[in-house]
């Protein structure tokens, strides 16, 4: 009579299972490509803005990045998180600015491939097409080449400050995986807020994607997705420890 629940029951262990073993991947995976400050970089995949650990009133630039995941409300959302020590770190905005600003790191921003089992490039393209800046904000539009997308082009927005610092990435056109219609204008975003906390640098990050969910690519999607806001974020982190560090 129980046996179904019983199927049921080993399905669901199943699946946690493997979330915990794909975590636990990532987490080496941070440690092994990036500088060891990175290990403790906390990456959750958890897919609904309203699940967001971070409250807000925190800070204006993170509000800014929660107010977009609410405005997107995507269906994969990965959340980043990590702190430097403020101590002999004061300059944290201006090089964080300066690294969202050099084109040239999109391209070594390394992407595992889960289904191929290799790492290449996130990006194999990174072309500047129009740039505007104001006092604190420079704006580039970008027309990137993600495979196995489209080619899509996207708003840059950097904005530093003495104590703060704020980038977002959004999509300007719609984006095919394989051929399949699966990403809207506007429907991938990113979003990093670097602040002053204290006695540390706070970096949070929200990236998520509103993108069709056909039955038979729903798995492949998801893995692609996430693992592609993951290590989008976790590369500049590892970055930023990298020259605060040398």
């Amino acid at each position: 009579m129980n046996r179904p629940n019983s199927r049921r029951t080993c399905r669901l262990f199943r699946a946690e299972c493997k979330k915990l073993l794909l975590l636990a991947a990532l987490v080496l995976l941070g440690a092994a490509l990036f500088p060891q400050e990175a290990a403790d970089i906390s990456v959750n995949f958890i897919n609904d803005y309203r699940k967001a650990s971070i409250i807000k009133g925190t800070n204006p630039q993170a509000d800014v990045v929660l107010r977009d995941m609410e405005d997107l409300d995507p269906n994969y959302l990965a959340e980043i998180q990590y702190e430097i020590p403020a101590d002999g770190h004061e300059s944290i905005p201006e090089t964080v600015a300066s690294l969202f600003l050099d084109l040239s790191l999109y391209l070594e921003i390394p992407y595992y491939s889960k289904q191929s089992g290799v790492t290449v490039p996130l990006f194999s393209k990174a072309q500047l097409l129009s740039s505007r800046k104001t006092e604190d904000t420079a704006v580039n539009t970008v027309l990137f080449c993600m495979t196995p997308f489209s080619d899509y082009t996207a708003d840059l927005t950097v904005q530093a400050g003495k104590n703060s610092f704020l980038f977002q990435h959004t999509n300007l056109d719609k984006m095919d995986y394989r051929g399949l219609a699966a990403i809207k204008r506007g429907a991938m975003r990113a979003g990093i807020a670097v602040y002053r906390d204290g006695s540390v640098w706070r970096i949070y990050a929200l990236g998520g994607v509103k993108a069709a969910k056909p039955f038979f690519l729903k798995r492949r999607l998801e893995t692609a997705f996430n693992n592609r806001i993951k290590d989008f974020c976790v590369f500049y982190i590892g970055k930023l420890a990298e020259m605060e560090n040398s």
